[in-house]
């Protein structure tokens, strides 16, 4: 399966691509074989993630946040930001920004064991 973002490949050996849908315009899946339009990946199917373009003459910016509680573990939260900003009639730059954080819930603290429930009942 062949994976694209806009127009460039993400075909990366080991590597786990994680594209974080902030600033998408669409999602295309395309199905198979798409060998002629994008390579020997495509000869199965094919995911491309289309962001969206610089606006000219619209200035606009985005903010969304969010929060959340994990029972028995650490906070959740995320924050993403987009910027369009036109420079004359020709030229606009549009910028993302994003964190996300999730909190864990299992304790994994090196030199303690946890009890066996079969050993104490």
């Amino acid at each position: 399966m062949a994976l694209y973002l806009d127009d460039q490949s993400m075909q990366f050996p080991a590597r786990n691509n994680d594209v974080y849908l902030v600033d998408m315009e669409r999602v295309e899946v395309l199905e198979g074989p798409q060998g002629t339009l994008f390579g020997g990946g495509g000869s199965g199917r094919c995911i491309r993630y289309i962001t969206n373009k610089p606006k000219l003459g619209v200035t606009e910016g985005i903010v969304n946040g969010g929060y959340g509680i994990t029972a028995g573990g650490d906070d959740n939260n995320n924050v993403n930001a987009v910027l369009n900003l036109p420079f004359g009639d020709n030229f606009a730059l549009r910028g993302v920004i994003f964190t996300d954080h999730h909190g864990g819930y299992i304790s994994n603290v090196f030199g303690h064991d946890l009890p066996c429930p079969a050993c104490h009942p």
